[in-house]
């Protein structure tokens, strides 16, 4: 077992390397630098020291960071439009769309900002209403930890379990890059059979981001799936992943272009933890469930 291990590891690097030096040399900046930066950093451990506090907006969050099958770390520093540089809707939609396109894959996130104005921070935030943790740093631990490249290129990066880099580069500033990164976490998942009886999400997204919610407090949020098949649909059933999540759909058949909506509530524990939670939709005439995520976190008492 443990040989095999070493193999599949030994396997993932190759694979990874030959896929960031494909990137690499399809650029036409400094391939040298790119390939040094490359060669040094993938297999060392990103230092994620103990001492960051995270939070949703300006809202402290307990985030075990570490419970993950993959984490991805991006480093914003002090220099320019910090604003510019974050490009929180773009992550938004990058990060929401992994975690919502494995059911065994599990993915966290964490924008780690350096020397910054804490309340512009947050009216940035508050205006892109975005839902993600990050951490503050001003004090620059994470920089001087790990001993980050200049080039703010090369400041993302994409950890495995033990926080092994895998992958560096910004995702959200150039599209191979974010091929790599979603090849590595959804691996064959990533090409999914298309069934034969199609069901598209209308309205919200597939995964509806909470951000804080206090204990106790119920949350409603309303799915509606549309029926793309040239044919009549059937509920069969529909199944939470626990009894905090309740579901109901106002019909049963779905004609061809027809909607059905799925009305879905969830009461907040009363223990400040990350919350991830689904609804899955069963169809008679399908083999695989329409899944419904929800996620964000439980505020501290």
């Amino acid at each position: 077992m443990f040989i095999m291990n070493k193999l599949i590891k030994y396997s993932l690097f190759l694979f990874t390397m030959a896929m960031l030096m494909s990137v690499i040399m399809s650029c036409n900046c400094s391939d040298k630098e790119q390939r040094d930066i490359v060669t040094e950093w993938i297999g060392k451990e990103l230092i994620i020291p103990d001492s960051l506090q995270f939070q949703i907006g300006d809202i402290p969050i307990e985030y075990d960071f570490n419970d993950a099958d993959y984490k991805i770390v991006t480093y914003i520093d002090s220099t320019g439009c910090t604003g510019c540089k974050m490009r929180l809707k773009e992550w938004d939609n990058f990060i929401s769309s992994l975690k919502c396109s494995s059911d065994t894959v599990r993915v966290n996130f964490v924008m780690i900002v350096s020397h910054v104005n804490t309340e512009y921070l947050n009216e940035i935030l508050k205006q892109k209403n975005f839902l993600h943790p990050i951490t503050i740093d001003n004090e620059g631990i994470f920089y001087k930890s790990n001993h980050l490249p200049e080039n703010n290129k090369y400041q993302t990066f994409l950890l495995t379990g033990d926080n092994r880099i895998v992958a560096i580069g910004n995702p959200i500033n150039n599209p191979k890059i974010k091929d790599v990164y979603e090849n590595i976490i959804l691996g064959s998942q990533h090409e999914a059979a298309i069934e034969t009886y199609d069901i598209n999400i209308a309205s919200p997204n597939p995964i509806h981001v909470m951000g804080v919610v206090s204990p106790g407090d119920r949350v409603f949020v309303n799915y509606q799936l549309i029926n793309k098949s040239s044919q009549n649909i059937t509920v069969q059933d529909i199944v939470t992943s626990c009894h905090c999540v309740a579901a109901i759909s106002d019909i049963s058949t779905v004609l061809p272009d027809g909607m059905i909506n799925i009305d879905v509530t969830y009461k907040a524990d009363s223990v400040s933890q990350q919350i991830y939670k689904y609804v899955d939709v069963y169809f008679k005439e399908r083999q695989n469930p329409v899944r419904l995520h929800l996620c964000g976190f439980i505020k501290k008492h």
